[in-house]
């Protein structure tokens, strides 16, 4: 946009060369403009002053008409050449504006990426962690009641297999059991898919304090309480022969469901397996089976 003064300045030009070429005009002066033909003639055409001028001013723009349009050309080109140098610099600008964005989304993703894991990291030192610990079990007197040193079927029966086992919340902080599910089974394998069914369910959820137990109570000769599992129906000659010489296995599987104090779901499977012939009852069957969420 033009400055007032500048502005001023054209439009005071202007409108005095328009009063001139009008004075030019109703003066009634005339002013001749002469040509010379190719014999040397000269030919003389008067003209009112005010065409006069405008005749002058043509011929003059025609004969500077090359050095106007070289001017023009190298305004032109100094136009495009500045205008390519300010697009130049805004798409650096914009190229710089763009990897200072990406450089703080990232910077703004690491620390997002640092603090969940710093959360993390301290939810998993402070949250709930609710476990099974086996306390006893009887398959290896199982087996010798049902069978002797020489392969005969035993006359001393002693009780069906069972495991007695206790849950202990090794967290710094509560934990809200839901669900306890437990079973034996003798079996060659474990089937793919294990169906849980709660068999130590209550109204409510049971509330176990950070390194509490349960059962947490005591007997009359001051031994902690025990859960028990034992397995419906007895165990046939066949079944234990199978055990002993390694081609099945009893088995002890179960699962509980517990919130943490931050409402989140857990999830503690378990499977232990006895091998009859290295009298050994130790976890088995994989992450599958056995698994803390």
């Amino acid at each position: 946009m033009l400055k007032p003064t500048l502005r001023s300045a054209i439009i005071g030009i202007g409108a005095g060369l328009a009063l001139l070429f009008v004075a030019a005009w109703l003066s009634g002066f005339t002013a001749d403009i002469c040509r010379t033909d190719q014999v040397s003639h000269e030919h003389c055409i008067s003209h009112n002053l005010a065409a006069f001028m405008l005749i002058q001013v043509y011929e003059a723009a025609n004969a500077l008409s090359v050095p106007i349009t070289a001017l023009a050309t190298i305004a032109i080109a100094s136009f495009t050449w500045t205008l390519w140098r300010s697009t130049y610099k805004l798409w650096l600008a914009s190229e710089r504006q763009i990897a200072i964005s990406r450089q703080s989304a990232y910077a703004a993703e690491t620390a997002a990426s640092a603090a969940k894991k710093t959360a993390e990291t301290q939810i998993g030192a402070e949250r709930a962690w609710f476990l099974l610990v086996i306390d006893e079990e009887n398959f290896e007197k199982v087996l010798d009641s049902r069978i002797n040193a020489d392969g005969w079927p035993a006359v001393i029966r002693n009780p069906n297999p069972q495991v007695r086992f206790h849950f202990e919340n090794f967290g710094k902080s509560p934990a809200f059991v839901k669900e306890i599910c437990t079973d034996i089974k003798v079996l060659p394998n474990l089937p793919s898919k294990l169906t849980y069914t709660p068999n130590i369910p209550w109204n409510e959820e049971i509330v176990v304090p950070g390194g509490g137990r349960i059962p947490d109570g005591k007997d009359e000769q001051g031994e902690w309480l025990l859960f028990r599992h034992i397995l419906s129906g007895a165990v046939s000659l066949d079944a234990a022969n199978a055990v002993n010489n390694g081609d099945s296995y009893f088995w002890f599987y179960g699962r509980v469901v517990y919130d943490d104090i931050w409402g989140n779901e857990h999830v503690t499977r378990f499977c232990w397996g006895h091998d009859g012939r290295l009298s050994w009852f130790l976890p088995d069957g994989g992450k599958q089976y056995n698994e803390r969420t």
